[in-house]
């Protein structure tokens, strides 16, 4: 009978855990992108050079903020990966 009563509560725990995650908004993250770059040993001027993106894309993705799938598929195309090699999405709570 307790091991049933413990059960339940687990279970319960681990729904209303499932449900508090989903709730969580999604955040972009590039650090993925960033690393690439060390391993190519490329620097931000040249992708931004060389992928022809502006300086502000450049500089919303060091924010971690949203661009365009252009920009993205711009950069995939200019280092020869896939868009999942570059960015994520991370659930962050909110404050």
């Amino acid at each position: 009978m307790l091991m049933a009563i413990l059960s339940a509560i687990v279970i319960t725990s681990m729904i209303t855990i499932q449900k508090v995650v989903r709730s969580m908004p999604l955040k972009i993250s590039y650090n993925k992108l960033w690393k690439k770059l060390i391993d190519l040993n490329l620097r931000k001027y040249h992708l931004r050079e060389r992928a022809h993106i502006s300086s502000n894309s450049m500089a919303k993705l060091g924010r971690n903020e949203y661009v365009s799938l252009d920009v993205l598929a711009k950069i995939c195309d200019t280092i020869n990966c896939d868009i999942g090699d570059i960015c994520e999405f991370e659930r962050v709570p909110e404050e």
